[in-house]
């Protein structure tokens, strides 16, 4: 195992089976019998509709159409749904959509307007910290999102919020980690992974996050300060010495060069840092 912190050493224990994502073999899976195949239409073609809001139907297939039909409806939870699915279980096709995607999450998860969820009205004597807690969100992410300086929430006022946690899933074969809210496709980010298999795979949990992290290692110990630390300024804890950090190389990432941790450019740790929290899914898949 790679870079371990100030934390204590604890065995990596497999948390729930993750909501995301399908694998893209999956997709080609045989349909059932009772899909329907227009003539002439090949599988990826075959139509088979499923209920995702009050008004529209959308089809199993990629019928951006119908999605679009939620986007001009406001509807943007379900069609952010929908798109994840179609990010996740068909990589080739990700180009197509990614504009809508990353519309979308902007919207939702990086602007304090408008609420998709039922705001929270702030209490007297709330702190942002305690508001987290109760959606399973860090205070970081709440004051960053609503714009707002933890010791300047007031009484009587709105915040976004939504239900969390954040997760993420790492694929190693195609260095990258995607960020997801149950499921639905939040940013997704280019990572370095461990040389010769090094990285752990399975479904984790994380236990600890340290902001300037002291570097222990067969090196010897690095402060946090030293430019030669590979941790970088941010380090997200996922047991056994493993973790998602970031880098004093970033040529690195998109490489396999680590000796077992996931590396991430230093703005983009920071970025996830505040999305995370103890207790958040990480699924590591080859």
């Amino acid at each position: 195992p790679e870079e371990s912190t100030t934390s204590s050493r604890t065995s990596i224990r497999p948390a729930r089976q993750a909501t995301v994502p399908r694998r893209e073999e999956e997709s080609e899976e045989s349909p059932p019998a009772n899909e329907r195949r227009r003539p002439g239409a090949s599988r990826s073609e075959t139509s088979r509709t499923r209920q995702v809001s009050n008004n529209v139907q959308i089809e199993e297939t990629n019928d951006l159409a119908a999605i679009d039909d939620l986007i001009a409806a406001n509807d943007y939870v379900a069609a952010q749904q929908e798109l994840s699915r179609l990010f996740f279980s068909r990589p080739r096709e990700r180009g197509a959509i990614q504009t809508r995607l990353n519309k979308l999450s902007q919207a939702l998860y990086f602007a304090p307007q408008p609420h998709f969820h039922e705001p929270y009205v702030v209490q007297a004597g709330d702190q942002l910290r305690a508001i987290g807690k109760k959606y399973k969100l860090s205070w970081e992410y709440l004051a960053k999102l609503n714009r707002v300086a933890p010791s300047k929430i007031r009484e009587g006022q709105k915040l976004k919020v939504m239900p969390g946690p954040f997760g993420v899933h790492v694929s190693l074969n195609r260095y990258e980690l995607v960020l997801h809210l149950n499921g639905s496709y939040v940013k997704h980010y280019k990572v370095g992974v461990g040389k010769d298999g090094a990285s752990p795979v399975g479904t984790f949990v994380v236990k600890n996050k340290q902001v300037d992290p002291t570097y222990y290692g067969p090196e010897g110990v690095i402060r946090h300060d030293d430019p030669e630390n590979p941790l970088g300024e941010h380090w997200i804890d996922i047991g056994d010495s493993f973790g998602i950090h970031g880098t004093n190389e970033p040529d690195s990432i998109g490489k396999a060069e680590s000796k077992g941790c996931i590396r991430m450019k230093n703005e983009d740790v920071a970025e996830l840092y505040d999305f995370l929290v103890v207790g958040s899914e990480v699924k590591i898949e080859r």
